[in-house]
């Protein structure tokens, strides 16, 4: 078993259907944790959406008060002879307060203003009802400016009767009179129905700008928390140690930082912006309708069962619906990114049709589910529909009939039906959210597991400095195992002198690549110690160890970007002419200054437009412009042909003059001039000596060089 394989068995899988569990109150609380930053936002946002229910909440109102008070205008006609001697003395006391005499022969003393909103004792307001009162002709009382009789009057004088220092004209009359004399008489009303109207305006100016606030508010809170996150995340990813990416998918993790993130961000400004207004408009209305006619709170109430019941079965069936596509999601994904990243393999082995037979069934399979989640979702939103619209029927049937009795007005009718509507809106939204919100606990768990991941290789409490770098490097009795007991290197002990050259040769899987990882400490040893400069590199630094040793890998990683940032990884204090500098050092100026852009040349991805032996000779200069005390190079010309290795050859040794170097190499020829070389078998140091003394010895290494001679041949 090769040393990655023994990494990638000690790490445990990942559970994927994580993302199908249930709503956790414990990952909602730790994700909003990340706003409370910007707590002053959030509270400005939920001010915001109080404001804004109120003017929500306060449109149908106004509609009522129009209706009940400009429109219908309902007023009363007493008569005195009905009522008992202390009743009438209580209205012609109150009549300073909307009770206004009437004169003329054959009316009533005393009228009921429409405008009268007067808090009546129990007692007078039964015996108004005994009066029969309420069931009589409706009037109109006109307070017109000045002492003048109005035009309207004169014109009519039959219709009017006089009402204190105004007049009474019976509504039916209405009819009698020409549109003049109507703008005439209800001038008042126009007046107070304009003013509502601006007032109207200035509401919808408040609601507009509330939301405004309120959107904004929860976006930009969401989107730094976001920002936060993604950083945290970024930057826990950057401290894990090696053992944990051994074991995870680069595309996994990608994901986690974007598409995971993405549905959070969904959440904060698609869910969290409708919830809490939501939730204030919900009880908003509940408490608006209470107050205003309880008895007709009820009957819009009495449809919430029926409701619920469709909610609650909606977002059961809506889950696993979900969990279906996210399943077929997820094969559609893995299937074309093995496919992409093994096309070469793919068309050399003509297996295009096969592969695309297969993908039509995952392909299928995602329709399928797809189309079954879009059919709950096309049952429910009609449903809710049907049901608020019976909510509404219930509503006129009901209230209709207390209008027409009066027990109830008609401008609190139509407040209801707007406010019914309004009603149900959030209820359907809420359940609709339903899905983002256990996505949003989907991703936010398979975040927070990265997030909670340990960090294995920590920095000591109190680092040691072990002073000037010189590049002594040592392994004492070196003991290590990526699981349990089964040792990778067993007992290892060697020393490197500063400024001499180590070779590390061995057979497949022997520990020479376990070696360069441990002396970086991206690895902490088993049992033993390594020492770097005469000091215990678990009790330095993790930076300023990784600062002294300088790594060229066998598969050289170029990022995106240009020649001169790869060079420096943008290091500011590598200047540009320490750049030119190492790369006219390892010959890789021969390259760069025939390329049109020269340093500035574009590297795409990996380097993909770059030879082999053009990427090796750039990691040369990378390393050589970091200027480290301790060089490695694992592998670093077995992927290179003959020509090129003879190229980077000179590169090598100026890149290796004057420091330490460790070489890992399969190509025993390009070891022979290293100082010392040792031979690793089984984990343990099987031999140890100059290329001459080994070939003498006639042990692994002879056999070694000369099976690679023989194949050679």
């Amino acid at each position: 078993m090769s040393e990655r394989e023994d990494r990638k068995k000690a790490l445990p899988g990942r559970d994927e259907e994580a993302l199908t569990r249930p709503f956790d109150r414990r990952i909602l609380r730790r994700l909003l944790r990340y706003a409370r930053p910007y707590w002053i936002v959030v509270a400005l946002t939920i001010t915001a959406a109080l404001v804004l229910t109120v003017a929500e909440v306060a449109v149908p109102y106004v509609t009522k008060y129009g209706i009940d008070n400009y429109i219908v205008t309902p007023a009363s006609p007493l008569d005195p002879d009905a009522l008992p001697a202390d009743t009438l003395a209580a209205l012609e006391e109150a009549a300073g307060k909307g009770l206004v005499p009437v004169e003329g022969e054959g009316e009533p003393k005393i009228l009921l203003s429409h405008e009268a909103e007067l808090d009546l004792d129990p007692a007078l307001e039964r015996d108004l009802k005994d009066a029969g009162a309420l069931g009589k002709k409706k009037y109109y009382l006109w307070t017109p400016p000045g002492d003048e009789t109005p035009e309207a009057v004169e014109r009519h004088p039959g219709l009017f009767r006089k009402a204190g220092e105004g007049w009474a004209l019976a509504i039916e009359d209405f009819e009698a009179l020409s549109t003049e004399d109507l703008v005439e008489v209800r001038q008042g009303d126009l007046s107070g129905i304009g003013q509502l109207a601006v007032f109207l305006l200035i509401l919808l100016a408040v609601q507009f700008v509330m939301h405004f606030a309120n959107v904004y508010g929860v976006q930009y809170a969401g989107q730094k928390a976001m920002h936060d996150l993604r950083l945290e995340l970024f930057s826990h990813l950057q401290r894990l140690g090696v053992r944990f990416f051994d074991g995870q998918p680069v595309g996994r993790l990608v994901t986690r930082g974007t598409s995971d993130i993405r549905v959070l961000e969904d959440m904060f400004s698609g869910l969290l912006v409708h919830l809490i207004k939501d939730v204030f408009l919900l009880f908003g209305l509940v408490g608006a309708m209470l107050v205003l006619d309880w008895k007709l709170s009820l009957v819009t109430f009495a449809i919430l069962p029926f409701l619920l019941i469709a909610t609650f079965s909606f977002r059961k069936l809506a889950r696993d619906a979900y969990r279906l596509v996210r399943s077929k999601v997820a094969k559609i994904n893995g299937f074309l990114a093995e496919n992409v990243s093994g096309v070469a393999i793919v068309q050399a082995f003509n297996r295009q049709k096969e592969n695309l037979s297969r993908f039509k069934v995952i392909n299928q399979e995602h329709y399928r589910a797809r189309l079954k989640e879009l059919y709950i979702f096309a049952v429910f939103r009609p449903l809710v529909e049907v049901i608020s619209a019976c909510a509404i029927g219930l509503l006129i049937w009901y209230g209709g009939g207390r209008v027409l009795v009066g027990a109830a007005s008609l401008g609190t009718l139509v407040a209801f039906l707007s406010w019914v509507q309004k009603f149900f809106r959030p209820i359907q939204d809420l359940s609709q959210k339903y899905n983002m919100l256990q996505a949003a606990m989907a991703s936010s768990e398979r975040v927070f597991q990265i997030l909670d991941e340990p960090e294995e290789i920590q920095n000591p409490a109190a680092p040691r400095d072990p002073g000037p770098a010189m590049g002594r490097v040592e392994f004492k009795n070196v003991w290590f195992a990526y699981q349990g007991e089964d040792y990778v290197l067993k007992d290892v002990s060697f020393r490197l002198e500063p400024g001499s050259s180590l070779a590390l040769v061995g057979p497949t899987g022997a520990g020479k690549t376990t070696i360069i990882s441990l002396l970086g400490r991206y690895y902490d040893v088993t049992r033993g110690a390594i020492l770097v400069d005469g000091e215990d590199i678990r009790h330095m630094d993790k930076e300023a160890l990784r600062a002294r040793i300088g790594v060229v890998m066998q598969d050289v990683f170029l990022f995106s970007g240009d020649i001169r940032s790869n060079i420096r990884l943008r290091n500011t204090d590598i200047t540009d002419e320490a750049v030119v500098r190492a790369a006219e050092q390892v010959m890789a100026s021969q390259f760069i200054d025939r390329l049109p852009e020269k340093y500035m040349e574009v590297v795409h991805e990996r380097g993909a437009t770059l030879s082999m032996g053009q990427r090796q000779l750039l990691a040369f200069a990378r390393a050589l412009a970091f200027d480290p005390r301790i060089l490695v190079l694992d592998e670093a010309t077995a992927n290179v042909d003959s020509e090129t290795e003879a190229l980077i050859q000179e590169s090598l040794e100026r890149l290796m003059e004057d420091r330490t170097s460790i070489i890992v190499a399969h190509r025993l020829s390009t070891v022979r001039r290293v100082d010392r070389i040792l031979v690793l078998e089984n984990g343990r140091l099987a031999e140890s000596g100059t290329h001459g003394e080994l070939m003498e010895g006639g042990g692994l290494y002879r056999l070694l060089y000369e099976t690679q001679t023989l194949s050679k041949a």
